[in-house]
């Protein structure tokens, strides 16, 4: 086990674009947690994983979660643990070449819970999957829809029932036939969000597949008196049902829309990030996009200083085109009166 500070600045240098990540209230956050790396080299004797994602820029990427206390690294089998005093990311990734997308799922995520079971990170907050294909097949057999299958069977074992699921984004890579899923754990329970605009993911009408994907619309955890919402990966959908097709502009504006309604649910508003992070939005794009126009909408809505951040990849429904998930942060004297 090995402990983790905060890695020499210059290490940054060849990273066109890096996304700060503070946990919470972390004050003066100086030691890194765990790094999400989009085409960029490992850092030594940092937990960290490389998504087989390309940023919209061509450019590498980076996002790094830092804490305001030491950093515990560790290794058992295939999953990889990265661990503060208050949370722990967990990621795991699994070859596809030899097994099916549902069997991979239930064994990748039930070996995760089962891990985390006998800790003291007992509370699954935020997921993030990727794998290769995710629109192949038809009908029940799209491979999303049976990703969901293998989350869900994982999840009944693990006895993590509905609505107690974790805020999620599932997105297609492009390359390698390899499945990658990140959990974030804590120690404390966070407080999930559903959107009014939208019916629960986990309660679809059945034509959306045999199980309704296992996750929240958003979660929101409160540490050192900041609150932080985690927001699913969310896309231009009303209801149950794919809005807009084939139309790009409307559907940035109906997931922006969406954003927005969960934010506010939580508490979050405008002039909310002031004192403490401005909020981070990563955009998954299924084509290529006018990344400038997309950060100018977001920045309108969301403020002027929001951090954006654009990845191409494939959304869950071959008609989607676009998918943004987000990190807010307030204080609760933010909360409006």
């Amino acid at each position: 086990m090995s402990s983790t500070s905060l890695p020499d600045k210059r290490i940054y240098a060849a990273v066109e674009t890096q996304m700060i990540v503070p946990l919470g209230g972390t004050p003066e956050p100086s030691h890194e947690l765990f790094r999400f790396r989009f085409g960029t080299p490992a850092i030594p004797n940092a937990a960290s994983i490389n998504i087989k994602l390309t940023p919209a820029t061509n450019q590498p990427a980076e996002m790094v979660w830092l804490t305001g206390t030491s950093v515990k690294t560790r290794q058992s089998g295939r999953l990889q643990f990265a661990e503060c005093d208050d949370f722990q990311f967990v990621t795991c990734n699994a070859d596809l070449t030899e097994q099916d997308i549902s069997t991979a799922v239930e064994a990748a995520y039930s070996e995760i819970l089962t891990a985390t079971a006998t800790s003291n990170y007992l509370h699954a907050v935020r997921a993030w999957n990727y794998f290769p294909e995710i629109n192949r097949g038809a009908g029940d057999l799209e491979l999303y829809r049976q990703f969901s299958v293998g989350r869900a069977d994982a999840f009944k074992k693990a006895d993590m029932s509905i609505p107690n699921v974790p805020a999620a984004t599932t997105i297609g890579t492009r390359t390698d036939q390899l499945l990658q899923i990140v959990v974030l754990f804590s120690k404390t329970s966070a407080t999930n969000i559903e959107n009014e605009r939208q019916i629960s993911a986990y309660h679809y009408p059945r034509e959306y597949g045999p199980v309704g994907p296992s996750f929240s619309r958003a979660s929101l955890i409160n540490h050192a008196a900041v609150n932080q919402l985690f927001v699913s990966g969310t896309a231009s959908i009303v209801g149950s049902e794919s809005q807009h097709t084939g139309d790009f502009d409307k559907q940035l504006q109906e997931t922006i829309t969406n954003l927005q309604a969960l934010a506010s649910k939580s508490g979050w508003h405008r002039d909310s990030h002031s004192r403490t992070t401005a909020p981070l939005l990563t955009v998954y794009l299924r084509n290529a996009a006018d990344v400038t126009a997309i950060e100018s909408a977001l920045r309108e809505m969301f403020g002027p200083d929001t951090r954006v951040l654009c990845l191409h990849g494939d959304i869950c429904r071959s008609e989607l085109l676009i998918e943004i998930e987000g990190i807010f942060w307030f204080q609760q004297d933010d909360l409006p009166t």
